[in-house]
């Protein structure tokens, strides 16, 4: 069995495709072809940033079609904040100070992926879970303590949130994308981990939505070139996979654990 982590595509298509196929869990017809025990968990933020973010969505709803049973994927800010500007783009939201869909495009949306939006994509994502539990594993998108505010283990929390996510209503959906978009609540801060693994079990967190170099204070221009780990901190308990794929320099990363 091998379990295979990866977050924040981030719209780069050719990328996710390739590292997937290094990986011998897709075919050269974008087919699953891992083994009926191995898992991918991926970890959210399909879009915005680069162009073609409907098309890894499309992937993503692809091998979970296919691999129920080993395909696991779960909501990211972007994701919701998609969701959030194909269903109310005219919503002046307060916590932006801008319409929906101008705090979209500044923050990375593309204009491509919201045009080829569908129910389809839509439905999709507002199913989709936001924690994810495995052995010692305690998997989530981002980096901060939300989860804690809608339940006491990780099936409350989902099940709050498909909740919420049910019916768009834009002052909810604008308060959990301001909530969704915190990060580094670990970073120096081992009790946050601590308090967030003894909530809803596990003993090591995996994540997203921060880009490593972020964490590390590398320079950009050379650090997202060479980008190829993962990044083990906090005293062991979090592992951050966000290999920066919001930039175009890097090849992504595929943790395998």
């Amino acid at each position: 069995m091998s379990l295979y982590v990866i977050s924040d595509i981030h719209g780069r298509y050719a990328n996710f495709v390739q590292l997937l196929k290094q990986a011998w869990i897709i075919d050269d017809d974008l087919d699953w072809m891992g083994s009926e025990d191995d898992l991918l968990i991926l970890l959210g933020d399909y879009t915005d940033r680069g162009e073609h973010g409907i098309e890894v969505l499309e992937l993503v709803m692809r091998l979970k079609k296919q691999a129920p049973s080993n395909v696991f994927a779960l909501l990211g800010n972007h994701d919701l904040h998609l969701l959030a500007t194909y269903y109310h783009p005219t919503y002046d939201s307060p916590t932006a100070c801008s319409p929906r869909i101008d705090h979209f495009l500044r923050n990375g949306g593309q204009r491509r992926d919201l045009e080829r939006m569908t129910e389809v994509h839509a439905k999709f994502l507002q199913t989709l879970p936001v924690m994810f539990k495995f052995g010692p594993f305690l998997f989530m998108h981002a980096d901060n303590l939300m989860y804690l505010n809608y339940g006491r283990n990780v099936d409350s929390v989902n099940a709050t949130f498909k909740s919420l996510l049910s019916i768009p209503i834009p002052e909810k959906w604008d308060e959990l994308i301001a909530q969704f978009s915190e990060r580094k609540a670990f970073l120096h801060q081992p009790h946050n981990a601590r308090q967030v693994l003894g909530t809803f079990g596990g003993n090591r967190i995996i994540h997203g939505h921060t880009p490593i170099y972020h964490m590390t204070g590398e320079k950009a221009d050379y650090y997202l070139r060479v980008l190829k780990d993962a990044l083990l901190y906090c005293e062991g308990m979090c592992i951050n996979v966000d290999g920066g794929l919001a930039d175009p320099r890097p090849p992504g990363i595929l943790l395998k654990l």
